[in-house]
């Protein structure tokens, strides 16, 4: 699935070789992350963006391509103006493309985006277009201070000027039929109807400006859609006298007119259908619950689609009367991960789900799965014996999970981490100063007493007796197997701690804010800057995993974002941000192979088949990647060596840095394996070069 897309990116002269994104989704497919918006090109070719993701389809949703997104958080609209031209909008970028989505070129206006976010944007036609930008800040004040703008420009986005309306307060959507009635909603802290949701409308392409009371259906994302200048909708309502007066016509929130008389509205997972412009309406289909629609989008008259929450897909072929699910996997949200080797591993979360795989991740099956029973951690020895914990179960498997049996309980407790050395010997802890042991592999466990009563969130076992604990009090370290407890003053409101033997330890406080190392078992804790690691995991640190004393990785707890370290935690490399909604958990079985699992059911694995290195340089002279480019740098000729997963029709194309396509090898049937192609560049510049299969 990651070999649908795979890019290169070649220096002719002196420099190095990068490579795209070496994590892949594994589940759910094509994405568990939230989609904001969509838009078919065509029947088959559909765009999809939204946290942290771009992708399409070019086959009516069989199989999904996925881009390189303008910006690290993704897009929240998308559209296209032809086959060809499209842009797409995030809170920080905007971005075009001009040859069909294969590339997107950013934008530049001159805004403070330490101040302001795009907040929407619309184009007429390849030169006219319009942007709104609001306060980053919710803060009253702050608000008045950076009211929100409205620029436009009749170049194609080269140049922008700034159209006054004279309000101080945010600015949410935009919309024009013609580019000379436009209508902006948002809200006026000077206005006379107070800081409410308004409607501002102009009849002269932005030269004046009226204002009406908008009703405040609390949706900020109701988008005007207006037919004339007196007659549209604003969400749910309606207005016939250009916003006077309103009347609640749709029973969704969300509308969008297929033309004049065709309409579809929804709220949540129910879609409803107008075929007489918003008069009436029908309900024509129910989605599955907790997999909020977020847009719609028809093609035609018959074929359209939707996406959402978590991900979800839906496709129509017959108007709207029948929709098929075309995004799959599983969904409950996922909160631990234990890989044993390459191949074998398991992920749990809510309603109990317990998910294994036998092949690295590209197949998932459930093996347990119990309502309002939440798993937060998952442990493995061998393939046979692993045990899980959550709200108030342990349950153990010696079958690798065929069959799972409740082997402890703690009513009303949560038992927030677990950690076995060997099939017979672990620990948990919990809520309540929760910790017990057992040393027979779960069929037994006995309270160890710590005189503390504050939750234990986290626990970790070097060996048969030393252990340490992290939770809302003072950290707690034993020698002798837990039998007793000492306290440890100097780290507190510890969230995760973790030892890769009984010197060498870390831990974080996702909370307030801290991460800490000791050399020596804990008896002293070397407090690591905030700004080291702040940037990089534009947060704090959630989950982390050494591998030795210098090598290792760190999750963010505010943001779907890793790290690597190669000092021991120290300094952090900033890796990009991963398409899902929040990182929970993360396990690696070497620097090179992992997985990181979050919510909605998303399981994504990075494989870098080198080693990273500090300065992310590699070997000149070999092929080492799925699509590698070699020698490089190189001067008059270079060798495209890939690797093909299965037989399948492939083109390579070549472009500059530009977007400019100047070569294009012929499309032919190459199968399944290695296969390399020699690029011919003595004809071609000095710079920057893409391969793209």
């Amino acid at each position: 699935m990651l070999f649908r897309y795979c890019m290169a990116i070649l220096f002719i002269g002196n420099s190095f070789l990068f490579s795209q994104s070496k994590w892949e989704i594994q589940n759910p497919w094509p994405t568990g992350t939230s989609l904001w918006s969509l838009w078919p090109v065509d029947q088959n070719k559909v765009f999809f963006t939204g946290v942290s993701t771009l992708f399409n389809t070019n086959d009516g949703g069989t199989s999904w391509v996925f881009k390189s997104a303008p910006s690290e958080y993704g897009g929240k609209k998308i559209f296209f103006l032809n086959s060809l031209t499209g842009w797409i909008i995030s809170s920080d970028k905007i971005a075009r493309t001009s040859n069909g989505g294969d590339t997107w070129e950013e934008v530049s206006i001159n805004i403070d985006r330490t101040k302001y976010y795009f907040s929407d944007l619309f184009f007429l036609n390849g030169q006219a277009g319009w942007i709104v930008v609001s306060s980053l800040s919710s803060a009253f004040q702050d608000i008045l201070n950076n009211p929100g703008k409205l620029y436009k420009t009749e170049d194609g986005g080269n140049s922008w000027i700034e159209l006054p309306i004279n309000a101080k307060g945010e600015f949410f959507n935009i919309f024009t039929k013609d580019g000379r009635s436009i209508f902006v909603t948002g809200t006026d802290s000077v206005s006379k109807y107070g800081y409410k949701k308004c409607l501002f409308s102009s009849d002269d392409s932005g030269s004046t400006w009226q204002e009406y009371l908008c009703p405040d259906n609390g949706d900020k994302s109701a988008r005007p859609i207006f037919s004339s200048i007196k007659k549209g909708w604003v969400g749910p309502y309606q207005t016939l006298d250009g916003g006077k007066t309103w009347l609640l016509k749709s029973p969704g929130e969300n509308l969008y007119f297929v033309d004049s008389l065709n309409a579809y509205s929804f709220t949540d997972t129910v879609l409803y259908k107008s075929t007489d412009a918003g008069e009436s309406w029908n309900k024509v289909f129910t989605g599955e619950q907790y997999f909020t629609f977020t847009d719609i989008r028809m093609y035609d008259k018959n074929v359209g689609w939707i996406c959402g929450i978590r991900g979800v897909i839906y496709k129509t072929i017959d108007g709207g009367k029948n929709w098929v699910k075309r995004s799959r996997g599983y969904t409950e949200n996922l909160y631990g991960v234990d890989f044993i080797d390459e191949k074998n591993g398991w992920s749990v979360g809510s309603n109990g789900t317990v998910l294994h795989t036998s092949d690295g991740g590209k197949n998932w099956a459930s093996q347990y799965g119990e309502q309002n029973f939440t798993l937060l951690n998952v442990k493995f020895v061998n393939s046979a014996d692993g045990w899980a914990a959550g709200y108030q179960y342990v349950i153990r498997t010696t079958d690798g999970g065929s069959t799972w049996n409740k082997c402890f309980y703690s009513k009303g407790i949560n038992i927030n981490d677990i950690q076995f050395i060997n099939n017979n010997l672990g620990w948990i802890a919990g809520n309540n100063g929760l910790v017990a042991k057992t040393t027979d592999g779960g069929f037994n466990w006995t309270t160890q007493t710590t005189g503390k009563f504050y939750p234990f969130w986290s626990i970790s076992f070097a060996d048969s007796l030393n252990g340490w604990i992290g939770g809302l009090g003072p950290s707690l370290s034993t020698t002798d197997g837990g039998n007793t407890w000492n306290e440890n003053q100097n780290i507190h409101g510890i969230s995760k701690i973790r030892f890769i033997d009984k010197n060498y330890g870390w831990a974080t406080n996702d909370d307030e804010g801290g991460f800490f190392r000791t050399k020596d078992g804990g008896k002293n804790w070397e407090s690591i800057p905030i700004e080291n690691y702040l940037e990089p995991l534009k947060g704090m640190i959630k989950d982390f995993q050494f591998f030795n004393a210098d090598s290792g990785w760190a999750i963010s707890y505010f943001f779907p974002k890793v790290a690597k370290t190669f000092d021991g935690g120290l300094t952090w490399d900033d890796y990009e941000m991963l398409p899902l909604n929040r990182i929970e958990s993360l396990k690696f079985i070497n620097p090179n192979t992992g997985w990181v699992v979050g919510n909605s059911g998303s399981i994504l694995f990075y494989n870098n088949q080198t080693s990273d290195v500090k300065d992310h340089t590699q070997s000149n002279n070999e092929p080492n990647e799925l699509l590698s480019v070699y020698p490089n740098p190189f001067n008059n000729a270079a060798k495209i060596h890939f690797v093909n997963p299965h037989e399948q029709i492939l083109e390579i194309k070549i472009y500059n840095l530009l977007g400019q396509e100047i070569l294009t090898y012929p499309k032919l049937v190459y199968k399944k394996g290695a296969h390399t192609l020699t690029f011919n560049a003595s004809e071609y510049p000095s710079g920057l070069y893409f391969v793209m299969i």
